[in-house]
């Protein structure tokens, strides 16, 4: 619908005067994230972003109904600075400085008489706990091998797998989040390819455990 419409006013088929309204189309969308806290962090920080056209407002409101605003501070020390729009979107940051606990906050946005809501939990959990399991290959010249890192989490949480080859990070075949694997495939092996195939397992930036994946130089 949007477009240029035209008013045309005449008599007797003489135009006698006209103007044109312009109208455009404008569709807006808000988005949060949930976050994962673990327990003992000092801060902690969820996005909401609305996306479309500037709003006219933007803000978070705690489980209680309260505004949380940039100067004040509710019971969990919280938190808010709110950008600028950006031509395109306009995010809205909540952070949580300490006291944290399992909390749902809720993003408010209008738009002319439109309201928009999208809502974002803060899950306390303790620190995970991660393996991971290496092993020896032994390969023929020529042949392709699947290198293969299994892990175990805690929190049922999905990590960050992290594959190198003798120090120089490569990229996994493929991942398998519900079964704890992550796969590196070599494909016609030759010597070159002999050596210490590292998975680095991790989560929140935090490396957890690392296994050492060894492919025989006997090819």
């Amino acid at each position: 619908d949007a477009g240029d419409y035209n008013c045309s006013v005449s008599y007797n088929n003489l135009i006698s005067s006209e103007d044109t309204a312009a109208l455009s189309v404008v569709s807006l969308s808000v988005s949060t994230d949930n976050v994962l806290v673990f327990s003992g962090t000092d801060s902690s920080t969820i996005v909401c972003t609305a996306t479309g056209a500037p709003p006219n407002t933007l803000q978070w409101v705690n489980s209680n109904g309260t505004i949380i605003n940039t100067t004040a501070s509710d019971a969990n020390s919280a938190i808010v600075q709110k950008g600028s729009f950006d031509g395109m979107s306009q995010h809205i940051n909540l952070t949580i400085q300490d006291g944290h606990k399992d909390e749902m906050y809720t993003c408010e946005v209008t738009w002319d008489m439109d309201e928009f809501k999208d809502y974002a939990s803060i899950v306390v959990v303790d620190h995970p706990i991660i393996t991971a399991t290496g092993g020896t290959w032994n390969v023929y010249d020529g042949r392709t091998t699947t290198v293969t890192c299994s892990y175990f989490t805690t929190n049922a949480i999905i990590p960050t797998v992290i594959w190198s080859f003798n120090g120089d990070t490569v990229l996994a075949t493929r991942n398998n989040s519900t079964l704890g694997e992550s796969y590196y495939e070599i494909s016609s092996a030759s010597a070159s390819d002999a050596g210490d195939y590292n998975c680095s397992v991790s989560y929140n930036n935090l490396i957890s455990s690392e296994g050492v994946l060894q492919q025989s130089d006997q090819l």
